[in-house]
């Protein structure tokens, strides 16, 4: 009998070994338990994280830009055995120029797997080898799918894993439990798509009621396509390319590609349009077999990297419950039990969160970065919602300011503009009103607590509706917002205060990052310019008259853009941040042009004439409510902390901080991953706050309002 060598026998033992050691991942098949509803919110609600590891997100840059593009779902799928896979399915119109009726550029197409929320810091990217669209020619009804070859296989994993397929002579899924995910707009006309992703549960309508359902049903071919989603619960803009899929004994099945849906409020309610999965399943065999192969595997580490911090942060949440505390990743504010009135000075933010004057390496707004958190405290986010429809209204900036000295205000001063409905030609209603306070990521999971409602508005009685004179007013809130490390005051200049030209100066906001960007930052941003000449600016704009204007100009084209109206430019003044302008208006490109603003030192005469009249707030904004959200990684490697006491900022010491513990009763807090810092403790009696009316904190999207061709007008 032959005698098998050795090392053979070896091999095939480690190899048989590492095939049972592979853990099985059928399609379809989550590791994470889906929210399968109800509908808590309208349009749906957000996925459970990773519950649909199949869903990726593509995003489709513009030709010479790195900031201008669009954004499409998409499904991993497999045709082999194994364990990863290379192709994604998408729809075609998400990779077809139609302005120049060509296929995009593969090179363009960046595609992130085992994605949840888009602002995650660490996310796994990959691009395109090449991809294969079906008879699509532009049109809608034509065939609207397409198939992705990625240069590298995407391993399964409790995070990526693929959706199954249908049988080619599958039926329509009616009445079959189905499900769209997407990061599209929650709202028809929103502008800001979520950060997290989000799914709604569809209702897949016979072809008979979908033809209905079209007001011009020949536009529509139902071989090759299917209607689903009633009452509003659909798809929008942003979810393009993303899967329809249908549960069956706990496995996922995907029957259709989204297409197109409403594009207006006539047919707010008309069903989504997808493209018909089954008939292209040949489709998807033969071209799978056309696209060129792909042998490398991205290593399972670069998916699990993030993940695995938070594995760690719930090992410590583990740990934790075990001794019996829990870190919730909130962070209250501190409170002095007897404070003087003059410890928390206008326009110097904590020491904790020293403000950061360069960019080091990061351009994330126009020639601009991320704030340090809390740097700003003053600054403040202005919401009017419509109320005939949640899905209009206007987001702005604005800051605390304070006229009298107190622990506490209720003012905060931002631009006319952003007080003023369009539509009806008047000030927007107070009671639609919300302000943001303490808020660096707007979109954070603490952001409903610390909203407070508006009590009453003053706009200048000479502002003109174009914007271009007067363009400031002031928002009277119902709760008084109390002084700590994350709330505080900028301070006003004097009377008639002029700042030479050439000072640097900063303006912050969570405004769009270029002209040709069409979402808003999630996290505060910030960047340095420089005052201007005014005799320069009126060359560009002759209407600016010089008391009422500042202007600036970034040395890098830096400056605002949409979204960041009502903001500060605050410029260093001693060791404390003085505010001279508001943002008003730009021209046609952002930071291209002159950006001007409110020059606050002309109008304190009427700041204090109205805080004098407006009614002041009822109630105290509680403490409790200023909290600070610490994201996993805070919550794993420890929030960035300093000492109490003087600091330095921008090479000046700072004083008249909250800095000897003899003048107030300690308390001790710990936070995560530091050692216990001493804090001011919260007194023992306080009056009884009113609570704080909630509401969803991304309810509202903002919307860019069209202006006339001088200037346009950032919302």
């Amino acid at each position: 009998m032959a005698c098998i060598p050795l090392i053979a026998v070896v091999a095939l033992l480690v190899s048989i070994s590492e095939q049972a050691s592979k853990p099985d991942y059928p399609c379809g098949v989550s590791a994470f338990k889906p929210i399968l509803g109800p509908n808590r919110i309208s349009n749906g609600w957000e996925a459970a994280k990773h519950s649909f590891p199949w869903h990726v997100l593509l995003i489709i840059f513009d030709d010479h830009s790195e900031t201008r593009g669009s954004q499409c779902g998409g499904s991993l799928i497999r045709l082999h055995q194994g364990n990863a896979t290379d192709l994604v399915l998408t729809a075609a119109h998400c990779i077809y120029d139609h302005t120049r009726r060509r296929k995009v550029p593969k090179e363009r197409i960046v595609v992130t797997v085992g994605i949840h929320r888009k602002s995650d810091p660490e996310r796994t990217r990959v691009r395109v080898k090449d991809f294969e669209m079906a008879h699509y020619t532009g049109e809608f009804d034509s065939g609207d799918i397409a198939l992705l070859r990625l240069n590298k296989q995407i391993p399964y994993t409790r995070f990526t894993r693929p959706v199954c397929l249908p049988a080619r002579n599958a039926a329509l899924p009616a009445g079959k439990e189905c499900y769209v995910s997407g990061h599209g707009n929650m709202y028809l006309e929103g502008v800001t798509t979520p950060d997290e992703l989000r799914m709604v549960d569809v209702d897949v309508l016979s072809s008979e009621d979908c033809a209905k359902s079209r007001s011009d049903p020949s536009k529509l071919n139902l071989t090759i396509q299917f209607c689903a989603g009633t009452n509003g619960r659909t798809t929008r803009k942003g979810d393009s390319g993303g899967p329809l899929v249908c549960k069956e004994k706990d496995v996922y099945t995907q029957f259709g590609v989204v297409s197109f849906g409403s594009a207006d409020y006539l047919h707010l309610n008309a069903p989504g349009i997808f493209t018909f999965v089954p008939k292209y399943i040949d489709w998807i065999e033969s071209s799978d077999k056309t696209l060129p192969r792909t042998t490398e595997i991205l290593p399972e580490d670069e998916i699990h990297e993030y993940l695995t911090n938070l594995e760690k942060l719930q090992a410590k949440r583990n740990r934790s419950q075990s001794t019996g505390s829990l870190d919730t990743g909130r962070r209250k504010a501190p409170r002095p039990a007897q404070l003087a009135l003059d410890d928390y000075k206008c326009g110097i933010p904590s020491p904790m969160f020293p403000v950061k004057m360069s960019a080091k390496g990061f351009n994330r707004i126009v020639a601009g970065w991320e704030a340090n958190k809390h740097s700003l405290p003053w600054m403040v986010i202005v919401t009017f919602a419509d109320p005939s429809n949640p899905a209009r209204g206007n987001t702005c900036g604005g800051t605390l300011i304070q006229l009298n000295k107190a622990n506490r205000t209720d003012l905060v001063l931002t631009a006319a503009h952003c007080l003023y409905n369009e539509d009806m030609r008047k000030e927007h209603e107070p009671k639609n009103g919300k302000v943001l306070v303490g808020a660096h990521n707007q979109y954070s999971v603490d952001t409903d607590t610390k909203q407070v409602n508006v009590k009453q508005l003053a706009l200048h009685p000479q502002y003109n509706s174009d914007g271009s004179h007067n363009d400031i007013g002031l928002v009277k809130l119902t709760q008084s917002i109390p002084y700590t490390d994350f709330t505080r005051p900028v301070c006003l200049p004097s009377q008639g205060e002029k700042i030479p030209v050439g000072t640097d100066c900063i303006v912050a906001g969570w405004g769009r990052t270029s002209h040709y960007s069409t979402m808003h930052e999630s996290d505060l941003q910030m960047t340095i310019v420089q005052v201007a000449d005014i005799n320069e600016c009126k060359k560009e704009t002759s209407y600016v008259q010089d008391t009422e204007v500042i202007c600036t100009k970034g040395k890098t084209r830096a400056g605002f853009c949409n979204g960041d109206s009502g903001g500060p430019l605050i410029c260093k003044k001693g060791e404390a941040w003085v505010q001279y302008g508001i943002v008003s208006f730009s021209g046609v490109r952002c930071a291209f042009d002159f950006d001007k603003y409110t020059n606050v030192s002309s109008y304190l005469q009427w700041i204090k004439q109205q805080d004098q009249k407006l009614p002041a707030a009822t109630s105290e904004f509680p403490y409790e409510g200023i909290i600070e959200y610490l994201s996993p990684m805070e919550l794993i490697n420890g929030p960035k902390r300093h000492t109490l006491g003087a600091i330095e900022v921008s090479g000046t010491p700072s004083s008249g901080l909250p800095s000897k513990p003899s003048a107030v009763s300690q308390g001790t807090i710990t936070t995560s991953g530091t050692s216990s810092s001493r804090l001011p403790s919260r007194p023992a009696a306080a009056n009884s706050p009113s609570s704080v009316t909630r509401l969803p904190s991304r309810g509202i999207s903002p919307i860019t309002v069209t202006r006339p061709k001088v200037f346009s007008r950032f919302l």
